[in-house]
């Protein structure tokens, strides 16, 4: 089973323990490289436009699509350690090509579209992870403690992109993604033998599971087909498609709100992204004290609907001081929403698939965004950046509250 069975216990703590300790230096290296690093050389550096900044978005929004899809399949396929480590490698090859490159608009989006892909990639490796490493009693502890981790580094890493901005240049939080993908290595190669695809969720090697019957092209389309294949898992891709389809526009809008709305520099886009990992920390804890009766898709849509409403709140205003209380808000309803979605995924997915339903969900969610991103420019200019992001709040707000009803039918006590 890829586990100590002897101690079973101490072996869940042990795995949980290494993967924090991977997310978090995983997520540090990329919440203070592309907050501050990317978005701000781009705006702050190079002086791009609503426009150009959507284009970036574009690539980077396709290039994490492309990675969610080839992540869920390698998940299923290799195993989640081999593409987590190639992943974390890949964090320093990009940032080596970032500095070798000359820096330009045109340089700095071909690099994004490269670390966007890996990022992909890891992303659908860490929300698959716990499955293949803890028992089915740890997995709710494992889900909240991994996303404590990523929410701290979203506390710790935009704020160290911003003491990075000040101290040298935006452009030099690359170098914090280089070594932090370095760093994340050890935590990988030291989790359990399960990590390599043993077990129950693991690779199957031609077990007669249909999840695992096929490859080549059906092994693609089946991930679809399974992401649809339970009552819970039918409502939440929908629902976290419509979250995020919601938020699209703030990828190429929300540097501009801070410097043409709340007037502040770029190291605000650190500060003000902090204080919203401080909000997503005190949610993804409040997972271990939510009943496992309670772990539920409604309870999830609900979630949504406060985010939502923290985000009115938070770009309803040119106050930087309500802006943070919005962020907060919004930060808590993320952070318990991500890790209650993984968990219920996690417990439905058929036997040998989580990496491709995973992998599935990730793509809906960053494929969503596409449609507003590149919408954004056209409707901030005909109406005003703030308009357009308040209505994307509401958006999320009606969804949620939507879904909360949907799922009482569709997927009652799930």
């Amino acid at each position: 089973m890829g586990r100590d069975t002897t101690s079973p216990r101490r072996a869940d703590d042990r795995a949980i323990a290494l993967l924090v300790a991977c997310r978090l230096v995983a997520t540090l290296a990329n919440t203070s490289c592309f907050t501050v690093g990317v978005l701000g050389t781009a705006v702050y550096d190079l002086g791009a436009t609503v426009f150009e900044v959507s284009l970036l978005m574009l690539v980077v929004n396709l290039a994490i699509v492309a990675g969610n899809a080839v992540g869920g399949l390698a998940v299923d396929a290799l195993g989640p350690r081999r593409v987590l480590v190639a992943g974390l490698v890949g964090y320093t090859l990009t940032a080596v090509v970032f500095f070798v490159v000359p820096l330009s608009l045109t340089a700095l989006t071909a690099v994004c579209g490269l670390y966007s892909a890996v990022f992909g990639a890891i992303v659908t490796v860490f929300t698959s992870l716990p499955p293949f490493v803890v028992s089915d009693a740890s997995l709710a502890r494992a889900n909240s403690l991994m996303a404590t981790a990523e929410n701290a580094a979203y506390i710790v890493g935009p704020a160290l992109g911003g003491m990075v901005a000040l101290a040298w240049s935006a452009p030099g939080c690359f170098a914090v993604l280089g070594i932090g993908g370095l760093l994340g290595v050890p935590f990988a190669l030291a989790l359990p033998v399960g990590a390599d695809g043993a077990g129950r969720r693991g690779v199957c090697d031609g077990a007669p599971d249909e999840a695992s019957r096929d490859r080549g092209a059906s092994y693609v389309f089946q991930g679809f087909r399974l992401a649809f294949s339970t009552p819970a898992l039918a409502c939440l891709v929908p629902m976290a498609f419509l979250a995020f389809f919601a938020f699209g526009a703030f990828d190429s809008l929300e540097t501009v709100f801070y410097r043409d709305v709340l007037q502040v520099g770029v190291e605000w886009s650190g500060w003000l992204n902090a204080v919203m990992g401080l909000g997503a920390t005190a949610g993804s804890l409040a997972l271990l004290r939510v009943p496992e009766q309670r772990q539920t898709v409604g309870l999830a849509a609900g979630l949504v609907a406060v985010v939502g409403a923290g985000t009115v709140l938070y770009v309803a205003t040119t106050s930087p001081l309500v802006a943070a209380c919005g962020m907060a808000v919004l930060g808590f309803g993320w952070g318990l929403f991500e890790p209650l979605l993984n968990l219920v995924v996690q417990r439905d997915a058929p036997e040998g698939a989580v990496g491709r339903v995973m992998g599935v969900l990730q793509m809906g969610q960053r494929s969503s965004g596409v449609l507003p991103l590149l919408a954004a420019p056209f409707l901030a200019q005909a109406f005003g950046v703030q308009p357009v992001l308040v209505t994307a709040g509401v958006v999320a707000l009606v969804a949620g509250l939507a879904f909360v009803a949907v799922a009482r039918r569709v997927a009652p006590g799930r």
